[in-house]
């Protein structure tokens, strides 16, 4: 039995929800507090005006409630994917995805025709397709972000927090894509099997297969660009290396996180938590040597420049302080 699927889910789930269930509370008091505190000063200025106010919370309350509760009803449905084998109900599933595609911004902005000729199937296959190659164009552009940036500025915990925040983004922008107003319950499952598939590749057989792939990508950045750039200056070809290596990181993280998404979101069948994990790392690695050959350049030609103009401001200072302790050792040997 698949350990991913043999975990006990029902203690963190009820963690979560007991979590949540106290933060709530505890808005909820501190919100009462502070609208009693208002309703009374204003009380105290005129009853009538504090009848008022007190009015104007319990509509504005009464509205939050209903705004959520419209939102909630006007969400997409879940859609639940059933064995392949069960053929009404699979063909049922497809013909559900069909209809809420049909809907899909991108593929009508794309021009995207729905052939009635052609099986249900095969038309959601073509459109899944289509949003595979414009997702994909997400996650490298998100991905070449962080590898710039996270290699630019090599702060660890500032950087970490770019990186989360940036894979929650990208988890957002891919779900918009294939569903433009997926439930609350969607999201949620999704967030959870991606960070939780993530995770999985500290399992010891995907270190290895981690290592394996990025084996080539690190040897090219040791023995191409940076001794050709910097040649004789070890400490300048050390930190460009460094740089290199943390953007990589870093990237290498965001295009898993992009790619298991985007195979959740365009899955025609039940998945596999650390199926998905293994190919999404394969793929990862060989996007991340485009990835990494793009940007690379762009990286060690700042560094080096910054390197550069710090070293020249620092021999002119030098010369500007040699000659000022000159000129006034020379105006105390006249005097």
């Amino acid at each position: 039995m698949d350990k991913t699927n043999s975990l006990d889910k029902k203690p963190y789930k009820t963690l979560i929800v007991t979590v949540a269930t106290i933060f709530l509370i505890s808005f909820a008091i501190i919100m009462i507090n502070q609208v009693s505190q208002l309703v009374q000063t204003a009380t105290a200025v005129h009853p009538i005006l504090g009848q008022i106010l007190l009015l104007f919370f319990i509509l504005l309350f009464i509205i939050g409630i209903m705004s959520i509760v419209g939102i909630m009803i006007t969400l997409d449905k879940p859609l639940v994917i059933p064995d392949v084998d069960d053929g009404d109900s699979y063909s049922a599933f497809i013909e559900k995805l069909k209809k809420r595609l049909i809907k899909n911004k991108f593929l009508k902005s794309s021009n995207f025709i729905w052939n009635p000729e052609k099986e249900d199937i095969n038309q959601v296959e073509e459109a899944l397709d289509l949003l595979n190659k414009e997702s994909l164009k997400i996650i490298k552009r998100e991905s070449s972000a962080v590898f710039i940036t996270t290699a630019v500025s090599q702060n660890g915990s500032l950087d970490s927090i770019f990186v989360f925040i940036s894979a929650a983004r990208l988890i957002w922008q891919i779900a918009m894509l294939y569903n433009q107003r997926p439930a609350i319950s969607d999201l949620t499952k999704l967030y959870s099997n991606v960070l939780g598939t993530v995770l999985l590749s500290r399992q010891i057989d995907d270190l290895d297969l981690l290592s394996e792939q990025l084996e080539p990508v690190i040897s090219s950045i040791f023995g191409g660009s940076v001794g050709s750039i910097v040649p004789g200056v070890s400490f300048a070809a050390t930190f460009i290396v460094d740089s290199l290596i943390e953007g990589s990181i870093n990237a290498l993280l965001m295009l898993r996180v992009g790619i298991i998404t985007q195979r959740y979101l365009s899955s025609m069948t039940k998945v596999d938590n650390r199926t998905i994990g293994k190919s999404a790392t394969i793929e990862a690695c060989s996007l991340l040597g485009t990835l990494i050959t793009d940007n690379s350049k762009r990286i060690v030609d700042a560094i080096y420049n910054s390197i550069k103009n710090a070293t020249a401001d620092a021999i002119r200072r030098g010369k500007k302080s040699i000659f000022d302790n000159l000129k006034i050792f020379i105006n105390k040997e006249m005097q």
